[in-house]
């Protein structure tokens, strides 16, 4: 068998393929003990089940990446109208009849939508900033309308998931950042926009009705802000006592997990009582049973997988590809950063999910497609470098 041959059919960058394999089988074996203390938590079966929901997540999310990594990312740019079309229908369709949970609306029969609505509008903003270059700068005839249409999404996605939302609102100004639109524009938007966002968010949406979820986030601040012995005895009876159990078990369990392992896999003390310990906090899980070594390994890894996304960008001729890969990278990397500052007591409850290692399917899914697109077009980068190679020697 030529391994060679095997592995030559697994094109792009390679180290970005290593570091998805790595995160794929580490995350099986921690949604595995993680979940060993949830036979009756949301679906009523045994632990068995997160293992064999993940494993098929995982599994159709890897051929999902070999299959796109093999399809010209181009499409995605020629679609990218119907794309946001489709985002914008799902959006609205979730906020009117989907399903409700903790007083939010983000799921449509199942499905959260929310990862597919950031998906089309990453790629419909790097589609319309290539095809302009400068005319965005054009302040009237595009840069305003395109941002303000930009600010409708993510404003809409605020009355259901904040996070989420400035989360795609920061990946679109790196798109933007990246693009031909002077600095001092691009600056300048960024100041006025933080001003707007922070304004907006402490005056619950400027008393619009409908943005409800601000007086949670502003209770999660609050809770962070506050030392956690007063948070506990003073705040308990006054915020939600089942996030600041959240918070406070989070931390216990990376306390309890020392720099190296020394409860080993499945001896997890925490998982039966911490909330969504397989998603929101599978990073506090991981240090628990592995140590802070394992947890120091996850965090190299995404930021390993940031620096080859932005070798990739400074290595494209495609300005296309290039706002693609840096509006979709830094999505994925940006969450996996907030989501362990959550954990490890960093940064206000989120509930955003570890991207590629967090139990969830729709996340798998975007997150697989995503890194697909960003394999094609580091394939493009590195043919077109070897081209240019070969176009130099023969010139010599």
């Amino acid at each position: 068998m030529n391994i060679k041959k095997i592995f030559g059919r697994f094109e792009g960058d390679r180290i970005i393929w290593i570091i998805t394999v790595i995160l794929m089988v580490f995350s099986m074996i921690v949604i595995y003990s993680a979940a060993s203390g949830l036979s009756d938590d949301l679906t009523k079966q045994n632990f068995f089940f997160y293992l064999r929901s993940h494993g098929f997540n995982l599994l159709l999310g890897f051929i999902i990446i070999y299959i796109i990594h093999l399809i010209d990312y181009r499409w995605f740019g020629r679609l990218s109208k119907i794309g946001i079309a489709f985002g914008l229908l799902l959006l609205i369709a979730t906020i009117a009849f989907g399903q409700e949970s903790n007083d939010a609306k983000r799921e449509l029969f199942g499905i959260q939508t929310f990862y597919i609505v950031e998906f089309c509008v990453l790629i419909f903003l790097a589609q319309i900033s290539a095809k302009w270059g400068n005319d965005i700068n054009l302040l009237k005839q595009k840069f305003l309308p395109l941002l303000i249409f930009v600010l409708f999404v993510t404003v809409l996605m605020m009355t259901q998931n904040v996070s989420t939302s400035i989360i795609l609102m920061v990946s679109c100004f790196v798109i933007l950042f990246v693009s031909q639109l002077k600095k001092r524009v691009f600056f300048i938007t960024l100041v006025v926009m933080g001003l707007f966002g922070a304004l907006f968010i402490s005056t619950n949406g400027l008393g619009i009705p409908g943005f409800n979820r601000f007086e949670t986030v502003k209770n999660r601040i609050e809770r962070f802000i506050v030392p956690k012995e007063i948070d506990i005895e003073t705040h308990v009876k006054n915020i939600n006592p089942d996030n600041v159990r959240q918070e406070i078990l989070a931390e216990g369990a990376i306390a309890t997990g020392g720099i190296f392992p020394i409860n080993g896999p499945g001896n997890s003390i925490y998982n039966s009582y911490l909330p969504q310990c397989y998603s929101d906090y599978i990073f506090a899980i991981t240090i628990e049973e592995y140590g802070a070594i394992f947890g120091i390994l996850l965090l190299t890894l995404y930021l390993i997988l940031f620096y080859r996304i932005c070798r990739i960008v400074r290595n494209t001729r495609s300005p296309f590809g290039a706002y693609l890969v840096i509006g979709l990278g830094f999505l994925l990397v940006f969450q996996a950063l907030i989501h362990i500052l959550v954990n490890i007591g960093l940064f206000p409850s989120t509930g955003q999910t570890l991207p590629m290692f967090s139990w969830g399917g729709m996340s798998i899914l975007i997150s697989s497609v995503s890194i697909g697109i960003i394999l094609n077009v580091s394939k493009e980068a590195i043919k077109e470098k070897k081209n240019k190679k070969e176009d130099v020697k023969s010139n010599a």
